[in-house]
């Protein structure tokens, strides 16, 4: 009996399902629902040192970020000085985290697009011209 291995017929069918598999995977996008679902929670920053958000020149000890089901956001940052908690609005769109800033001065313009990426209990941040801001879900 021939191997179906020798098979052109056979091998192009594997080819065929590897790349539609492949192309399925490769192309999912969960929904902005779903994303969004996935921030919910209290994220702590892994490298405060980091400036990509808080942009402090004086050394920060600690960042923390609550993000809540009902559409706000609390963004706290510690140094040896001060303590600052600053509340934002959030919506995921279009895959990416739109925020708004709703603290004192605060306007209706939403800012633009920030790429993330949940792994696990990691959220990384991504911002032009910045390395990427990494938290870790607190209790996680």
């Amino acid at each position: 009996m021939k191997s179906p291995l020798k098979n052109p017929w056979f091998m192009g069918g594997m080819v065929a399902v590897v790349v539609v598999v492949g192309s399925l995977w490769f192309f999912h996008k969960p929904s902005d629902a779903a994303l969004a679902g996935q921030l919910i929670g209290t994220w702590k920053a892994t490298d405060p040192s980091n400036a990509a958000l808080h942009k402090q020149k004086e050394p920060v000890a600690s960042e923390e970020v609550v993000i809540q089901k009902d559409g706000n956001l609390l963004y706290t940052f510690a140094s040896p000085a001060n303590r600052q908690t600053d509340r934002w609005g959030w919506k995921v769109q279009k895959g990416r985290l739109v925020l708004q800033f709703r603290g004192e001065g605060g306007t209706d313009d939403w800012m633009m697009p920030v790429r993330f990426t949940i792994s696990g209990d990691t959220l990384s941040l991504h911002r032009r011209n910045f390395p990427a801001k990494e938290f870790v879900r607190a209790g996680g």
